[in-house]
Parts: structure tokens; C-alpha cells; sequence
């Protein structure tokens, strides 16, 4: 028993100081201190030839201490003992480092002429000639390969070093190659094509792709052609042109019905309003399945919502009653309800309509989330319309049954907020306290900002003056009733001239002069907070909000500037990204 505990010692001890040599070794050869390397690699070379890293960092390390004989003397015996042919990339590597060309070029068409007699010796002597950066050698390699074996594909390979040379026509052909013959891995090459577009400013290789798959898609009539044009299109967003490509693949296949959704969707999220009516219409006329149907339906309900005058919307009432009346009240039409609910509770105020459509979804065998988000509706309904505790009642029974859900953080936020509508300041803030710390991004910064806001106005308004004046104007503004909350803010400002509350006036008039179609107004209300108050809590909510602003009213170098200081001046806040974004797209960049 005592001699195999001192075997095993013996091992362990062993073990110990050969990671700890090891270990030595590569400390001193990434550090560049080759001559302190070398010896230690050596001797791990003579006790392990075929270890992988053993070979070539002793290599390396005679190369870097000039000591080319030795190099070549165990590149030589390397090739003869162990038949590892892509030796003659490392021989002929040794060679050009002492500027002997002429042996260099000999040991590297030797390598590649052995592929010609093997085409399997393509997989170590191309990955040699990649290392050591050879690409015309490495590309050479593949090729021949290739010619002499036609099944096998080195097409991904050849467009990595094809990208490497800048030869981005043929780099592309390859990828695309390779995308069409290995279709399980059309996202890794759309994902690599998508970021030399990014990188592309002046859209040379973005042309170059778009004319590449326009030829593939005339000449090889293959649908996988189309779906890698829409790809590209909605790289671009040119949503019209994706439209086409989708088209002909329904035409086609008719399986595609998902995908035309998502597109119709992705308009609409850039306003492209003309083409995503296209599209809804597209699908509703191609389609006898009910939930399909009901989707685009509400796609339809918020473009037109959106995109009507007040004096409309009866007329949409009427349309929207007519949907009600055709698809039911059931599991199936719920997103649809609720939004034809929405309608009538917040832009027709018809609180009693909203409701029974409400009541009648509430009878319905509804799933958690599914009554979350109809309780959801109900209390913002009873909100609106000043039954705060009805609210509260409500959104407290969502917190209760979604309380690890956003549904449930949501109506939680949405509790405190009735709670500071009833001026309930004390309580609200204990509540924002806590939403402050939310995991939704969203909801902490918002909780932040009221709990901050309550924070700050009353160390200074004891009495709670001015935040109860507040509170009832952005209750206005919650009601969307902007002109008497324009009234209201005005007011404030006057009123209160100097005080906590002006900087936060100034932002909340912006947005209801903004939504009453005064963009003069609202964008020299934030300038005024900026100029007054530039230390605000609301700068870089101002700043981003200047460059929409900005960009809708076509002046984009104001726009850019004002997301240029959120991009430079404000890396913590919310809106970095999508100011980066915005601000790139705005320079010229492409697909972003």
C-alpha cells in the first residue's frame, strides 16, 4: 500500500512540475523572450513530437533567433519521418525568411503538387500556406483540390481568402456557392455578408451583391435565390422590392405566408405605409385561415389609426364594428378585440363600449397572460376615466398572478402611477422606490424619473404645490388631452418660474406641443431646457428627442448633432444604442 502512495505522489509531483514548465514556457514565448523558450520546448519536442503546439512554436522559436539550420534540419526530419507533407509549407516558409526565393517557391509547389496525387493532403498543406498568410499559395491549394476531386467543396474557405485579398466579386460568388450548397448555413454567410454591408460607406460591395444575386436569381431560376434577394432587400430596407421577391415565391411555394407578415410588419415599424398596406392586402386576399386573417387585420386597424384625422374615426368605428361582427368575440379574435377596444376607450372616449367588449373577452376560458393583458386594458380604462381605485383593484390582481412576468412589473409601475395621478405622492413614491430597481429597463428608468421628479420638487415645495398642479397635467397628457394639458404646463411655468418643477414642465409641453402638430414649439421648449437647465435630469431625453424631432423636419445636421452628444456625452443612457443608430444611419451608413 505505501509503495503504490509513493507511485502516485511520485505522479502527482510529476504532473506539478510539468504544468508548471509548461506553463513557463508559453509565459516567455508570448512575451517574445524566444531564446528562453526555446530550450524548454526542445525538450518537450523530444518527449512529445506530435503534441500540438510542441512542433511549431520550436520552429518559431528557431525562426525568431535566426537559427534557420536548425529550423530546416527538423522541417527535413519531420518530412521524412513522419510523411507529414505539409512540411514543405513550413520548408519553404524557412526559405523565404533568409530571402532565398527561388527555394522558397520550390518547397511550396512541391506541397502543392502532392495534393494532385492526394487530394486529401489539401486539408494540412492549405491550412499551412492560411497560417503563415500565403493566400495566392492557400487559394492555389483549394483549387486544385477542387479540380481534381469535384466533390469536394472548399467554397467557404476560398471566400475567406478571396475577402482577405479584397477580391470582394469573388469572394462573393464563393459565399453565395456555399450558401446554396450547404443551405443549413444560409444565416452564418447572410450574418458575414451583412457586416461587410455595414462596413460598405459607399455601397461599391452592397451593389456588387445586389447585381450578383439578381444574375443568380434570372439565370438559375432557383427559388432559394428569391428568398436571398428579400434578404437583401430588407437589408436595404426596400421593403417594395422584398414585396417582389416575396410574391414570386408565394406564386410559387404558397408556404410563405409567415414571412409576408413579418415583412408587412417590418414596414409598418418604419413607416413605410404604402407598401405594408400592399402587403396586408396581399396576404388577406391569399389566405382562409382565420388567425392569419385576424393578424393582418390588426396590422390594417394601426396603420389606419395612425394615419387618419379625428374627423375619420367614425367611419373607422363603423369599419372596426363591421370586423367585430365578422370574426366574433372569441379565443381566437382576442388581439383584435382589444384593439378595437382601445380605440373606442381612448381615441372615441367611449368608455362604456370599450368595456362590454371587455366583458365579453373576460368570459372567455383565457390563459394567464392573456387575462393579464385584458385586465391590463380594463385598467387603464377605469385610469382614464378616474375610477383610480377600480384601477388599482385591477392592476394589483395582474401584479398578484404575473408578479416574475413584464405583464405583472408593468401593472405594478402602472399602480404607482394611479397613485401619483390621485396625488398620492407618498405612497406612489414608495412604490417607484421599488420599481426603480426593475429588471425591465424600461420601467426602472421611468420609475426612476418619478421617483426622482417626487424627490426633488418636494424638498424644495414642502406642500406639494407645484407636483399636485403637475401630476394633474400629465394626467391630461395620459388622457391624450393635449390642449388643456398645453394649458396646464403653460400655467406651471408661470406660475412656478425657478422652481424644481420648470425643467421637467419644459420637457412634458415639448411632447404635448409635439403631439398637437406644433414642432416650432416643442423643439424650442427643449432648447430652452437645455440652454437653462443644461446639468438636467431630462438633457438626454431632450437630446434625443431634438434629433427625431430634427429629422422629421428634414434639418438632419441638427438631427445628428443632438444624437451625437447622447453618442459622446451620455454612454449610460437608455437611448445610446438607438442614438447610434439613428446617427449612423443619418451619416450614410448602410444596413444598419
Amino acid at each position: 500500500m505505501k509503495k503504490v502512495l509513493h507511485i502516485l505522489f511520485f505522479f502527482l509531483i510529476t504532473n506539478q512540475l510539468l504544468a508548471q514548465k509548461s506553463e513557463l514556457a508559453n509565459s516567455y514565448f508570448e512575451k517574445g523572450e524566444f531564446s528562453k523558450a526555446v530550450t524548454f520546448y526542445e525538450e518537450f519536442y523530444k518527449e512529445k513530437p506530435f503534441a500540438q503546439v510542441n512542433y511549431p512554436r520550436l520552429i518559431t522559436c528557431y525562426q525568431e533567433l535566426k537559427s534557420y539550420q536548425k529550423a530546416e534540419k527538423l522541417i527535413k526530419e519531420r518530412i521524412e519521418k513522419y510523411s507529414q507533407y505539409q512540411c514543405y509549407v513550413d520548408l519553404g516558409y524557412n526559405y523565404q525568411l533568409q530571402k532565398n526565393n527561388a527555394e522558397a517557391v520550390k518547397n511550396y509547389e512541391k506541397a502543392i503538387s502532392l495534393i494532385k496525387e492526394n487530394q486529401n493532403y489539401v486539408y494540412g498543406i492549405a491550412r499551412e500556406f492560411e497560417n503563415k498568410v500565403l493566400v495566392d499559395y492557400a487559394i492555389q491549394a483549394y483549387e486544385l483540390a477542387i479540380a481534381e476531386n469535384e466533390h469536394l467543396n472548399f467554397d467557404y474557405q476560398l471566400s475567406l481568402l478571396y475577402g482577405q485579398k479584397g477580391d470582394l466579386e469573388k469572394m462573393t460568388q464563393k459565399l453565395l456557392d456555399y450558401a446554396n450548397k450547404n443551405q443549413n448555413s444560409v444565416t452564418l454567410v447572410q450574418n458575414m455578408l451583412a457586416r461587410y454591408m455595414n462596413e460598405d460607406a459607399e455601397a461599391n460591395f452592397s451593389n456588387q451583391l445586389r447585381k450578383s444575386l439578381l444574375s443568380r436569381v434570372q439565370n438559375e431560376q432557383d427559388i432559394f435565390w428569391n428568398h436571398f434577394l428579400s434578404w437583401y432587400f430588407v437589408q436595404q430596407q426596400d421593403y417594395e422590392k422584398a414585396f417582389v421577391q416575396e410574391r414570386a415565391i408565394f406564386k410559387r411555394e404558397g408556404n410563405n405566408i409567415n414571412k409576408l407578415i413579418s415583412l408587412t410588419q417590418a414596414a409598418v415599424a418604419e413607416n413605410k405605409i404604402e407598401v405594408a398596406t400592399e402587403m396586408a392586402d396581399f396576404v388577406l386576399n391569399n389566405t382562409i385561415d382565420v388567425q392569419t386573417q385576424i393578424v393582418i387585420q390588426t396590422i390594417k386597424n394601426k396603420i389606419t389609426i395612425k394615419n387618419s384625422p379625428k374627423s375619420a374615426y367614425n367611419d373607422i368605428k363603423t369599419t372596426f364594428e363591421n370586423q367585430i361582427q365578422n370574426y366574433g368575440i372569441t379565443k381566437s379574435s382576442i388581439p383584435l378585440v382589444i384593439q378595437i377596444a382601445r380605440f373606442d376607450g381612448f381615441e372615441l372616449n367611449n368608455f362604456n363600449n370599450a368595456k362590454a367588449k371587455i366583458d365579453q373577452l373576460l368570459k372567455l376560458p383565457l390563459s394567464a397572460f392573456e387575462m393579464g393583458e385584458v385586465k391590463g386594458l380594463l385598467a387603464d380604462l377605469y385610469l382614464s376615466n378616474e375610477k383610480f381605485n377600480q384601477a388599482i383593484v385591477y392592476y394589483a390582481q395582474i401584479q398578484d398572478d404575473l408578479k416574475n412576468h413584464e405583464i405583472g412589473h408593468e401593472a405594478q409601475f402602472k399602480m404607482a402611477l394611479t397613485s401619483y395621478f390621485k396625488t398620492d405622492f407618498d405612497w406612489a413614491q414608495k412604490q417607484f422606490k421599488v420599481l426603480k430597481q426593475s429588471t425591465s429597463l424600461l420601467i426602472a428608468n421611468d420609475a426612476l424619473d418619478y421617483f426622482l421628479l417626487i424627490n426633488d420638487v418636494t424638498q424644495q415645495d414642502t406642500v406639494k404645490v407645484s407636483l399636485t398642479k403637475f401630476a394633474k397635467a400629465d394626467f391630461l397628457k395620459f388622457k391624450k388631452q393635449n390642449t388643456q394639458a398645453q394649458t396646464a404646463y403653460t400655467a406651471i411655468l408661470k406660475e412656478h418660474a425657478g422652481e424644481a418643477i420648470e425643467d421637467v414642465t419644459l420637457y412634458r409641453l415639448a411632447q404635448v406641443n409635439h403631439d398637437l402638430a406644433l414642432p416650432k414649439q416643442a423643439i424650442a421648449n427643449l432648447e430652452l431646457l437645455l440652454q437653462k437647465f443644461p446639468e438636467s435630469l431630462y438633457r438626454d431625453d431632450a437630446y434625443f428627442l431634438l434629433g427625431n424631432w430634427y429629422s422629421e423636419n428634414i434639418d438632419l445636421e441638427k438631427a445628428k448633432q443632438n444624437f451625437e452628444n447622447i453618442i459622446i456625452n451620455h454612454q449610460n443612457s437608455i437611448y445610446f444604442l438607438e442614438a447610434q443608430t439613428k446617427y449612423r444611419k443619418l451619416r450614410g451608413d448602410q444596413n444598419i
